[in-house]
């Protein structure tokens, strides 16, 4: 019965210790990633549209995974032509929004370019397990027919500064793939104008009084 016992709990050991050396074999296999959400973006001359920027944990596979031990930190910036974008807005997720101890990430906009930088709450310290990093909002300045880049990038602030750590500690910027996508400016369809134009009319109709003459003006 002794031996019995022994036996178990030794091959109850060997089992965690193995699972322990797969999980660990399959985290080193991972090949993270900072990606856009589209390869490209269809917008018209002046549309206002959002980018966001995921990390993936494994861009092997199909969807956007969180990194396997969480995140704690993160840094990354996206460039583009400033004559034919500008940034609106950038918003990261409440779980990012800290800088060191200090809440509020560090969050740059500029002509051709949007970035950030922070970590988790180093208080609460719970691991990122989300794969969202931020949502950009561009405005497009170009005219049809055009296209233009948008090219992701770590920023370092100095050659030793660690980007993109997760949540045990391991540091992963040196394979981390980096995204691209392509901004295609093209002419709303003339169906798509029509359309919308039916749907003015429709909702014109709908309404009464004073609203509905108002409306009927401005058409």
């Amino acid at each position: 019965m002794i031996g019995t016992l022994h036996m178990d709990r030794r091959f109850l050991g060997l089992m965690t210790l193995f699972g322990a050396l797969l999980l660990a074999s399959r985290t080193a296999m991972a090949e993270p990633g900072v990606l856009f959400d589209q390869s490209i973006y269809q917008v018209a001359p002046g549309e206002t549209f959002d980018v966001q920027v995921l990390i993936d944990g494994d861009v092997a596979t199909a969807a956007a995974d969180a990194v396997a031990n969480g995140l704690f930190s993160y840094g990354w910036q996206f460039e583009f032509d400033s004559a034919k974008a500008s940034v609106d807005g950038l918003v990261v997720p409440a779980e990012l929004n800290y800088f060191g101890f200090a809440a509020g990430a560090s969050v740059t906009t500029g002509p051709g370019l949007a970035a950030a930088e922070g970590n988790i709450d180093q208080v609460a310290f719970t691991p990122y397990q989300d794969s969202l990093l931020a949502t950009v909002t561009l405005k497009n300045l170009a005219l049809a027919p055009d296209s233009y880049d948008l090219t992701l990038s770590l920023a370092p602030h100095f050659p030793t500064e660690q980007l993109f750590v997760d949540g045990q500690g391991n540091v992963l910027d040196d394979t981390i793939v980096l995204g691209t996508a392509k901004v295609l400016v093209a002419v709303p369809e003339p169906g798509t104008i029509t359309l919308a134009g039916v749907g003015v009319a429709a909702l014109c109709r709908v309404r009464l009084g004073r609203n509905a003459r108002r409306c009927a003006r401005s058409s």
